[in-house]
């Protein structure tokens, strides 16, 4: 079966019908918000240090050949049959999907890495600042998790929006429609055949924010992210190296959220998340020693926008381990 690029004008439309939020436009506001992985390498990478777990390399670095690639975009408008027939070609597991639509500010793709067979629950990856198409390690991730037994979902807020990144200039709106993208993505899922179970999350750095804003129901409120009463259907968080932004915590997070830091970290500093006060059993964090920003990420050492980014192996290796025991912890 050949793939298939696009769907016919009938399917012009999709499947959620939450409301959007109030939003300011992509390039708009002052604070921000990282990371950025592919800018020249300006000094020599240091030599990687072998993680004492290192056999379990190979299984996070190759994850499993993928049969689906689907690529969709999500708008507001409902249309009951285009959301039947993309279930139904997401289940032959051999086409490549492209879901189009008129409403570009409120539209948004999904790269969907399900299960080879059968029904698991379902990670959304939220990306950071430099976006999808700047950075293929989100697509890397989406392969592991998809490996480890669970759907795996790339939510790319930035690529139908005319978004490049938002690394040196962002705002609190930003973070907000990315919550509000991976709510509407999980109310999606939930009505997916392949899907069964729970939901979790993944963010990095400017993902990670997201994933702390989907973590605080004040914020998700403030926000009209959700409505009074509703809840976020996210069981189980997972934030590496977060800005933790003014307002940001929480003392009772929505689900069970993982932070994964780095000590050396000189863009996204722990030293802001206010760790002191994060004593709610729901909260397990994480800090690597000697680990900076963007540590998984095996790039050149090099620096962005004033800030030193290095990749640290044994902080990759031991967080990966650490993000699948708490998905399998919480999600099953």
């Amino acid at each position: 079966m050949k793939p298939m690029k696009a769907l016919s004008t009938l399917a012009l439309t999709t499947i959620l019908t939450l409301p959007p939020p109030a939003m300011a436009k992509g390039h708009s506001g002052t604070s921000s918000v990282p990371h950025a992985s592919h800018a020249k390498s300006t000094t020599a990478p240091p030599k990687a240090t072998k993680a004492p777990n290192a056999a379990h390399s190979s299984n996070y670095a190759q994850g499993v050949k993928r049969d689906l690639h689907g690529k969709i975009a999500l708008s507001d408008t409902t249309f009951r049959f285009a959301a039947m027939l993309l279930s139904a070609v997401l289940m032959t597991g051999c086409a490549q999907v492209v879901v189009d639509s008129k409403g570009m500010e409120q539209q948004f793709l999904l790269d969907v890495f399900s299960v080879k067979s059968g029904k698991a629950p379902t990670v959304l990856i939220a990306h950071g600042c430099d976006g999808v198409q700047r950075n293929q390690s989100y697509r890397e991730w989406a392969r592991q998790i998809s490996g480890w037994g669970y759907n795996a979902i790339v939510v790319d807020s930035y690529s139908k929006r005319w978004i490049s990144n938002t690394c040196n200039n962002t705002s609190a709106e930003i973070l907000k429609q990315g919550a509000d993208d991976l709510m509407k993505t999980a109310a999606w899922v939930q009505q997916q055949e392949w899907h069964t179970g729970k939901i979790g999350m993944i963010g990095f750095s400017r993902g990670g924010s997201v994933a702390l804003t989907v973590a605080n129901q004040d914020l998700l409120l403030k926000g009209n992210v959700l409505k009074a009463g509703e809840s976020s259907k996210v069981a189980a968080i997972v934030a590496y190296y977060p800005w933790c932004f003014q307002g940001s915590h929480t003392d009772k997070p929505n689900a069970p959220t993982l932070l994964l830091l780095g000590a050396k970290d000189d863009w996204t500093p722990i030293s802001r998340c206010n760790l002191e006060a994060k004593t709610d059993p729901n909260y397990h964090i994480t800090i690597y020693p000697k680990a900076g920003h963007a540590f998984d990420m095996n790039y050149p050492t090099r620096t962005v926008y004033g800030h030193y980014l290095f990749y640290d192996h044994e902080a990759d290796i031991a967080s990966r381990m650490a993000t699948r025991e708490f998905f399998d912890k919480f999600l099953h």
